[in-house]
């Protein structure tokens, strides 16, 4: 629908502003739900999050133009013939892999803060921070991803893995786990465009439903990493043991990356379609 709204020169910065609201939601989102739940109960998260919502039906309905028939759609036939494409599946696996360990530590962040000596009212705190990480991280990535997109596919998986490790290690201090939260904030997401354009390069048949599949391997990322850092929470390892088994799937997700880049260029990528080629 971004790409729709405006002309195809802007075709690439409407995607990048559609992510940047992801990360804000992330940065705002996530700290003040902590904080409704601890003020009011967590019943009224719910309830805040069905108001606003309603509001963004209101708002899409009044200000989102009605898109008619496009008669030179693919039949759904079509589109599901671009999954034919190993590198289109690769891709989304390295999505599915890759983003697991991003759940499993953000999911559960809490109990490792209060290792680390963060109260529950200091948690909306550490959200924002690792948040900010996050619109920094949105913004590393897709400018590497545009000047080397083979080298960024491995860089951030990589950052992340090592700041989870480093988490893990400083988490009974407070200001060194804070400050490895951070920086895993800022890799995590980084991963987030290269990982897109992956996808938008291989699913150029049809590009809607790879951006589509897409999402999907990342919610798949997000329901494995709540089941892994619940699994570990409630186990005989406790929360220190987070940091630890988020950073398992994403080098899994490395190893694969390897294997699917190897022998690809580490210049520019420029016979590669860009960002705002792929979404037109």
């Amino acid at each position: 629908m971004a790409t729709k709204l405006v002309s195809d020169k802007l075709a690439g910065q409407a995607v990048g502003q559609m992510f940047a609201g992801l990360t804000l939601a992330n940065v705002l989102g996530v700290p003040a739900g902590t904080w409704i739940g601890n003020a009011l109960g967590w019943n009224m998260t719910f309830l805040v999050i069905s108001a606003l919502g309603l509001v963004a039906t209101v708002a899409i309905a009044i200000f989102v133009p009605a898109q008619g028939p496009d008669n030179s759609a693919l039949s759904i036939r079509g589109q599901l013939g671009a999954f034919r494409d190993r590198n289109l599946i690769a891709s989304l696996a390295i999505t599915a892999l890759g983003w697991v360990g991003f759940m499993t530590f953000y999911g559960y962040i809490a109990p490792v803060a209060r290792l680390a000596g963060f109260s529950a009212a200091d948690l909306t705190w550490v959200l924002v921070i690792v948040g900010v990480g996050l619109v920094i991280g949105n913004t590393l990535g897709g400018r590497t991803a545009d000047a080397n997109l083979r080298l960024s596919l491995i860089l951030w998986p990589a950052a992340m893995i090592v700041s989870l490790i480093v988490a893990g290690f400083a988490a009974s201090f407070k200001f060194p786990f804070l400050a490895a939260a951070f920086v895993f904030g800022i890799a995590s997401f980084a991963n987030v465009p290269p990982m897109q354009m992956r996808v938008m390069r291989y699913g150029k048949a049809a590009p809607e439903l790879a951006a589509t599949a897409n999402i999907s391997a990342f919610n798949i990322a997000n329901a494995l990493g709540g089941l892994i850092g619940g699994a570990i929470v409630d186990s005989s390892f406790g929360a220190s043991a987070i940091p630890f088994a988020a950073a398992v799937i994403p080098a899994i997700a490395l190893l694969f990356i390897l294997s699917q880049e190897r022998g690809g260029s580490v210049g520019p990528a420029l016979s590669r379609p860009s960002l705002k080629e792929a979404t037109s």
